[in-house]
């Protein structure tokens, strides 16, 4: 490789920035109250009985919300995740805590074998990098189901 060469590969530069009003924002308690964050969100509210979406809480140390990201949506059957994009989001924030949470616009909150593999490899993938899945909901319009609370984390 000659030093030409160097100047045609990508620079990348990761910053983090403090937020000055982090100890105003909420911090996660409840399962409901977590469930009645993603229900209020205005695309879910939408689509909650329509299409399947995915949602990342990003939280730091205190349990303080960083930020909620829809990382998927998909159909009425099913939503395809990226993995590594909800990682993504936790290392760009410096997250250190992590909920997931999806609808299941049929109702039935009970989680399908898919997405009992899909919430395992996420809490897989989190642990390489010191992330702790602290929980993964399913939501309907009027029902809730928690991995944590249901031992399944």
């Amino acid at each position: 490789m000659n030093s030409q060469n160097l100047f045609e590969v990508a620079e990348v530069q990761l910053t983090y920035k403090n937020h000055k009003d982090l100890f105003k924002r909420p911090q996660l308690g409840t399962v409901e109250s977590t469930a009645n964050l993603i229900k209020g969100l205005e695309d879910m509210k939408r689509n909650i009985d329509y299409k399947e979406l995915f949602y990342a809480i990003y939280l730091n140390p205190s349990s303080r919300i960083l930020s909620v990201c829809k990382v998927a949506e998909g159909t009425t059957k099913n939503c395809q995740i990226n993995i590594r994009q909800i990682i993504q989001g936790a290392l760009l924030q410096n997250a250190t805590g992590l909920i997931v949470c999806h609808n299941h616009p049929s109702g039935d909150v009970i989680p399908s074998r898919q997405d009992m593999a899909c919430v395992q490899g996420i809490k897989d993938a989190a642990k390489l990098f010191e992330i702790e899945l602290i929980d993964s909901l399913v939501i309907s319009s009027y029902d809730s189901y928690s991995f944590l609370e249901n031992g399944l984390l």
